[in-house]
């Protein structure tokens, strides 16, 4: 078994529904594969857990209330300054829509899905779907009517979109910190995943 490092990303998703005025809250959703985030459809959050709308450097976003103290800590894991401003459960952010971080795959695309799997054992309780990529994300996706997109050809290159010809795992930590240098994500953290090989 061979130790890979990966890049783990909370990234912002700018929500926005016809229903509601205010355009300024984010979703803090995680993946720990930002060379699949061009290729995101969907958010998923758990419909039975409560989420926390916060404020933090003049932004706000939902997190799950019980991943706040670990998701808002710094790189060298000392608490963030935050206040909370409501709390919501998560059946409440399902069906909203919101902004991609990269490319609109269409209407029906870049929704909240409501996902049983979803905890806030790790990451934010907020879960980037790629459906092409991931088994639990195209299940969910395909359920729903969300559209099954891949960026990427057999060889782990971008066919379209910002890195086209290039390889996810050249351009997987550029990903996260061209979201970082945006303000598009809150941190990036690095861990080891195993891979069989």
């Amino acid at each position: 078994m061979k130790r890979l490092p990966q890049v783990t990303l909370e990234s912002e998703f700018t929500i926005y529904d016809f229903d509601y005025i205010d355009d300024d809250e984010y979703l803090l959703a995680w993946t720990t594969t930002p060379w699949t985030l061009p290729a995101n459809t969907a958010a998923a959050v758990n419909p039975s857990e409560e989420y926390s709308l916060i404020e933090h450097d003049d932004k706000k976003f939902y997190v799950a209330t019980e991943a706040l103290e670990r998701v808002m800590q710094d790189e060298k894991h000392q608490p963030l300054e935050y206040k909370v401003l409501k709390t919501v459960s998560g059946e409440d952010l399902v069906g909203r829509k919101y902004e991609p971080l990269f490319i609109n795959h269409g209407p029906e695309a870049h929704r909240v899905l409501a996902a049983d799997f979803v905890t806030t054992a790790d990451g934010t309780g907020i879960v980037h779907q790629a459906p092409a990529y991931g088994e639990d994300d195209y299940e969910i996706s395909k359920k729903h009517g969300v559209p099954i997109v891949s960026l990427v050809d057999g060889d782990g290159n971008y066919t379209e979109g910002p890195w086209e010809g290039e390889n996810i795992w050249e351009v997987n930590k550029t990903i996260a910190k061209t979201l970082l240098a945006d303000g598009r994500a809150l941190k990036i953290e690095y861990v080891r995943h195993e891979y069989p090989h």
